[in-house]
């Protein structure tokens, strides 16, 4: 990007399509590579989020292994998927527009709502309202939305806490599948406004210091 100043907060809706129009291009080229079994998009904005060089931008990381944190996503969702016969996430999604507690930003596509158990304040998950299980096949016309939705939650965060850092990441089904009832792509969004102490650190277990709810309380009228 030629404006290295230029981040999420301050970026232009139709840039922030080309930017994700790009993001999937290269996931789907990268995805028929020999021997890749995962691809995952991530966003750094700050040298809290561990953004290695001065201005805010976006990667994309092919591997051979699964990651962890996806594993686990696809391994809970199998279960609860194998108990419920429905996938975890469109029953959030459902519950999430029904309380509306969460809920910081919907369009026709997505559904923008803060984590039940956030790991930081005013952590945001970006779901597809229908069910899709990989971010590469989602179909393009759908990616101005996602842009849209992502921009908005962004903007709000920025308002809130001016050039606050962040990270996002797409988790998709893992290469070694060709679909899933049971996973749903989604996108996280984690400011880093807190960080971890020797509690959390020691013990895996997470404060956050602001409750989901009132996270979203704030991001709402933050328009």
């Amino acid at each position: 990007m030629k404006d290295h100043e230029l981040s999420l907060p301050t970026m232009p809706k139709h840039i922030a399509t080309d930017m994700f129009e790009v993001i999937q291009h290269r996931c789907q080229v990268m995805s028929k590579e020999e021997g890749i079994v995962s691809v995952m998009a991530i966003y750094n904005h700050g040298a809290e989020a561990g953004a290695s060089i001065c201005h805010p931008h976006a990667q994309i990381f092919s591997s051979g292994i699964v990651a962890n944190t996806v594993g686990k996503e696809l391994d809970g969702s199998e279960k609860y998927y194998g108990i419920n016969g429905k996938c975890i996430y469109c029953d959030i999604i459902e519950h999430e527009l029904k309380e509306k507690s969460r809920v910081v930003y919907e369009n026709e596509d997505f559904l923008a709502a803060t984590a039940y158990a956030a790991r930081f304040p005013m952590e945001t998950w970006i779901y597809p309202k229908k069910h899709m299980s990989s971010f590469e096949e989602t179909p393009k016309s759908k990616i101005k939305n996602l842009a849209d939705a992502t921009i908005e939650v962004v903007s709000r965060i920025n308002k809130l806490v001016p050039r606050a850092p962040l990270n996002f990441y797409i988790h998709s089904l893992p290469l070694t599948f060709e679909s899933s009832s049971a996973y749903h792509w989604h996108l996280e969004i984690a400011p880093k406004l807190t960080n971890y102490g020797g509690f959390e650190l020691g013990s895996g277990v997470i404060i956050d210091i602001m409750s989901p709810e009132e996270a979203a309380e704030y991001m709402r009228n933050k328009k």
